[in-house]
């Protein structure tokens, strides 16, 4: 009689080494499922495990899942990359407690970015026009002299009143958010070793200066973002259009991007690639082989997200949002990175080359706001409102803009238009073509121009109807030369 028990014992020493692989493969796979990679070095990785990740999310308040979207590159970057050469700069929000160590009643001024920026909107012209009393070195007396002129400006210009907003200037020092650079991410499709890596990525740092888990604060993660624009950013730009240029495949734009209202990261993102894939479908049509653009988008905390009442109601906090972020980060990225490259040379074979590309601003909605807002106001993150770079931009193009176009309008006949003041208009208008689109099928930007909406800021935006309506009555009958600002609409059809 066969003994099943001895039988079964017989038959596993014959295969135990077959079924232990099999377990051992098993156990592999299970182990590897849905989890990013970490077999290299994680300085120079995409990737962030989960331990680190949690811990920089704890000290930066952006733990919960409405924060976690804005910076989805860092914890799933193969799930959405930039299908073109390029860079993602992402912005998020935190408490300003934990993300700047900023201190407004600090005796001396100067010493941090926020007291600078705060000194620049006292010593503007374009916010103040009818109390241009200060003089161009911007030599502020005192806080309290400061906090005089700010006050008399929040109650006359919501503008002012948002920027100032931004920073807390109406708040306890402790409360409130504030943007900052969590991360910045470089692309090369074509570079299958290193096709994304980070440049910058505040909880990798975060990790590396605090293993010990109990840490519940970190250096001011504002200040670390902006060194990071301002030195790894630039110097790997500089490193890319040199190797660019020497292998003779130079790129012929830089293109400073942003999405607007409710555009997360990962939907962001996508409008870059789907734009992008459009120009290069369209070059091809024409014959140009030869269009290389490299793509800097900016990716911001752009909606309340939980429920379609909230989505709607974060309009006013997300207009103020794409105006601090334009007149502080996004002013930075412009004015010391991107367009200082128009004139970078270097030295390359015994031979001085001279990087010639273009550069162009393409947003959309609230991104016409933060990019218009970097472009015009500018002046706001200087002492002395002297802008370093003298290069302009080339070609500025604003799809269905979701900014007031008053904005652009200077006061006539002692008429004010819109509760904003007149900032673009007033800085003076560098030599770049404008293009803004507009459509009359476009039911989101009218809102802005009817009851009881118009009661904030008496906005008539500039990618709707009202808006364009309101620039071409308020140019007839002036030559053309002497217009306040020459626009090209397109109309959407």
């Amino acid at each position: 009689m066969i003994n099943i028990k001895e039988e079964f014992y017989s038959n596993f020493k014959k295969k135990r080494g077959t079924i232990f692989m099999l377990f051992l493969t098993l156990f592999i796979l299970i182990s590897c499922a849905d989890k990013p990679r970490y077999s290299i070095p994680y300085e120079d990785s995409p990737y962030v495990s989960p331990e680190r990740l949690q811990k920089g999310e704890k000290i930066l308040g952006t733990a919960d899942k409405d924060a976690r979207v804005y910076h989805q590159v860092v914890t799933d970057s193969d799930s959405i990359p930039l299908t073109f050469d390029g860079y993602i700069i992402g912005v998020e929000k935190g408490p300003k407690e934990r993300v700047s160590k900023y201190k407004r009643t600090r005796d001396s001024l100067g010493e941090d970015f926020y007291d600078r920026y705060l000194d620049n909107i006292y010593c503007s012209h374009a916010l103040f026009p009818e109390e241009n009393t200060v003089d161009k070195s911007c030599n502020v007396p005192s806080i309290a002299n400061r906090d005089a002129r700010l006050a008399t400006g929040w109650k006359k210009s919501t503008l002012i009143k948002d920027l100032l907003q931004g920073v807390g200037w109406d708040h306890e020092e402790e409360a409130g958010k504030r943007h900052f650079i969590s991360h910045i991410y470089s692309y090369s499709p074509a570079d299958i070793k290193k096709s994304i890596k980070p440049v910058y990525n505040v909880y990798l740092d975060i990790a590396r200066s605090h293993p010990d888990n109990g840490v519940k604060e970190y250096k001011s993660a504002f200040s670390a973002g902006m060194s990071a624009l301002q030195g790894a950013l630039k110097d790997d730009l500089e490193i890319r259009l040199m190797q660019a240029e020497t292998a003779g495949k130079s790129y012929t734009h830089i293109f400073f991007c942003s999405m607007g209202w409710n555009a997360l990261q990962e939907k962001a993102i996508g409008n870059f690639n789907s734009l992008f894939e459009q120009l290069r479908k369209q070059a091809l049509k024409r014959d140009d082989t030869g269009f290389r653009p490299l793509v800097i988008g900016i990716t911001w905390p752009a909606t309340w997200a939980d429920t379609w009442y909230t989505e709607k109601a974060s309009y006013w906090n997300k207009a103020a949002d794409a105006d601090e972020i334009g007149t502080t980060i996004a002013a930075s990225l412009l004015d010391q990175v991107i367009l200082p490259l128009k004139s970078f040379d270097f030295q390359a074979l015994d031979k001085q080359r001279k990087v010639d590309v273009k550069v162009v601003i393409l947003a959309h909605s609230f991104g016409v706001r933060l990019t218009s807002s970097a472009l015009f106001l500018k002046d706001l993150v200087y002492v002395g409102r002297k802008p370093l770079s003298k290069n302009v931009v080339d070609l500025y193009i604003g799809l269905e803009g979701a900014v007031s176009s008053n904005r652009f309008l200077a006061a006539s006949n002692g008429k004010k238009h819109g509760k904003e003041g007149q900032p673009y208009v007033l800085t003076g208008f560098p030599d770049t073509k404008f293009v803004y689109t507009w459509s009359q099928y476009d039911t989101a930007n009218p809102i802005t121009a009817t009851f009881p909406v118009k009661l904030w800021s008496g906005a008539k935006h500039i990618g709707g109807t009202p808006g364009f309506n309101n620039l071409t009555e308020l140019f007839e009958g002036i030559e053309e030369g002497k217009k306040p600002l020459s626009i090209h609409f397109s109309r959407c059809s």
